[in-house]
């Protein structure tokens, strides 16, 4: 009966590892089918690149190409607006 009991117990544990290999391999594959991308989605050259705007839902997001004085250049957001006076009664 012990030894019964020592197979039956090293089964489980088999299976366990077999559930967890097949849900590990499965997980690694949806990722790599999710990060890669087969085909391109813009081309441009890079000098002729000055200003990336994203919108989603509503939020926009804007980057301008700016020079600096150093050997690099920047991508910034544009300023904020500057509010409006208050009207004067």
């Amino acid at each position: 009966m012990n030894r019964q009991k020592k197979l039956l117990l090293l089964v489980g544990v088999l299976a366990a590892l077999c559930v967890v290999i097949a849900i590990v391999t499965g997980v690694q594959k949806h990722m790599d089918t999710i990060s890669t991308v087969d085909e391109e989605i813009f081309a441009t050259a890079e000098s002729a690149l000055t200003e990336v705007s994203w919108t989603k839902d509503g939020t926009s997001l804007t980057f301008t190409q700016t020079d600096d004085t150093s050997a690099s250049t920047a991508w910034m957001p544009p300023p904020a607006p500057s509010p409006s006076p208050a009207p004067t009664a």
